[in-house]
């Protein structure tokens, strides 16, 4: 039987998702990571370290090509903030850091314009100033109505905001936003 056993074969060879909307296949690698794992019995382990494989090899490619059609790729496809705080807690020990921050702004195409600004934004989302961030505080951080930049273009990246999300019974819910 011949079957995709990697992400990055699945969002690259596979679906080629990879060479025609790179921050697509950005935003849906952990959740494609979740099914394979669930799939083929990955431990969390594996399915961090497949997920980090694939968003490293997803940044090599180019940004999307336009559809003659009028079509387009639906970006709808990480469903809540909690999904979005999984692909930035690259080793999975349920805490962002600095550097992981950092990463993924770059790797969702927001990156810091320098140090300054990314430690700005850092200790905005770092509500108790331990050096790192649980997803309590990054939920905090999205729903804070100051200005952020790295929020503001996370929200066009990844097609939803604070806003659209809303809270609670007002929550819209992102694939209706």
């Amino acid at each position: 039987k011949e079957m995709t056993c990697t992400v990055t074969d699945f969002l690259t060879l596979r679906t080629r998702l990879a060479f025609l909307n790179s921050a697509a296949a950005m935003e849906v690698a952990p959740k494609v990571a979740d099914l394979m794992a669930k799939s083929l019995g990955w431990s969390r382990r594996e399915r961090n370290r497949q997920l980090a494989e694939a968003q490293k090899a997803l940044t090599q490619f180019g940004g999307s090509v336009p559809l003659q059609d009028g079509c387009k790729i639906s970006a709808h496809t990480l469903s809540d903030l909690h999904a979005l705080f999984e692909a930035f807690d690259r080793d999975g020990n349920g805490y962002v850091d600095y550097e992981e921050m950092k990463i993924m702004a770059t790797q969702f195409g927001a990156p810091f314009k320098s140090e300054k600004e990314a430690m700005a934004t850092f200790k905005t989302m770092d509500a108790d100033n331990n050096g790192r961030v649980n997803e309590d505080e990054f939920v905090t951080w999205w729903h804070n109505k100051e200005h952020d930049k790295l929020r503001k273009d996370l929200g066009k990246t990844v097609g939803f905001s604070s806003d659209k999300l809303g809270k609670g019974s007002k929550s819209r819910g992102v694939m209706f936003g």
